[in-house]
């Protein structure tokens, strides 16, 4: 877990985008490339996300638009 400045805070939205491509799983954020990682153990599975803050509590972290496609 780490900081970036490519992510928006405040009440601004943030677009986030992860591929998971054979073995390969790359994280971007607002178009942003922030991690990248390659996992050859997990050959199938189920999506999901998940967020929050180490510094804010009872801060509000809230998803629309969720889309999974199949490469």
């Amino acid at each position: 877990m780490q900081t970036s400045n490519a992510i928006h805070l405040g009440g601004e939205s943030n677009h986030i985008r992860l591929d998971c491509v054979r073995a390969t799983l790359t994280l971007y954020v607002n178009g942003e490339l922030l991690g990248q990682a390659n996992d050859t153990t997990i050959a199938s599975g189920d999506v999901g996300l998940y967020a929050g803050t180490f510094d804010v509590a009872g801060t509000d972290v809230l998803f629309d638009n969720f889309v999974v496609y199949q490469p």
